[in-house]
């Protein structure tokens, strides 16, 4: 089947492309808004999610960057925001590879590779919390390869697990504190890793083992 348009017909649409293109352009220049009438001067593209539906969903198939995002200004290469009381996080990263979910790499000098700041004083939750379901995983992993400290502390003291021992004579659960209150003498049903640190408080009026290890009473 043959079509032959008519030229005033083939003009009309050339016009309308024209102007689709012209439209395109102007708005480009300015701020796009997805799911939303008035989008942020201060970005290229503002995505407001909906009710029943996300933001954004940027996904790579391959082994290519799944969003590439650069910063030139003042302003942040990328911000979101949830100014909702939903519980749902900000951002949520999901791979189902053998590489890292998230990594951030600084090559600047001055200025942390991440901060993490919570400006809320009545919120009493971990600015940064890190878990592992991984027996022989870690919760959280620093290294220093320039012989420095891994870690530094800034301000304020350090909130340790403590597990209570008043019975039995099994220890099960891996905790960096122990409090003796009774029972006795104790082994440890898990092995202990080189390097592994924990503390033993022996509460009792009597010397207590702890792997043979006697436990000075009050100590």
């Amino acid at each position: 089947m043959n079509c032959i348009l008519h030229p005033a017909r083939i003009i009309q649409l050339l016009a309308t492309a024209f102007t689709c293109l012209i439209s395109l352009t102007t708005h480009a220049q300015g701020s796009v808004g997805i799911g939303t009438t008035s989008p942020s001067s201060a970005f290229m593209l503002h995505v407001l999610g909906q009710t029943t539906k996300s933001g954004i969903l940027v996904e790579s198939s391959g082994n290519r960057f799944g969003m590439s995002i650069s910063q030139t200004g003042s302003e942040a290469g990328l911000r979101v925001f949830n100014s909702t009381t939903s519980t749902a996080p900000g951002v949520r990263i999901e791979h189902q590879g053998s590489g890292d979910a998230f990594s951030i790499s600084k090559t600047g000098v001055g200025g942390s590779a991440a901060n993490f700041f919570n400006s809320n004083s009545a919120n009493d939750g971990s600015v940064l919390f890190s878990a592992t379901s991984a027996p022989n995983g870690y919760g959280v992993g620093a290294a220093n390869y320039g012989n420095g400290n891994a870690l530094a502390i800034w301000g304020g003291g350090i909130r340790v697990t403590q597990l209570t021992l008043s019975g039995g004579t099994t220890i099960t659960s891996r905790a960096v504190a122990y409090l003796i209150t009774g029972g006795g003498p104790y082994t440890f049903s898990f092995g202990l890793s080189v390097g592994e640190l924990f503390y033993v408080f022996n509460a009792t009026a009597n010397p207590v083992l702890v792997n043979s290890i006697p436990i000075t009473a009050g100590a």
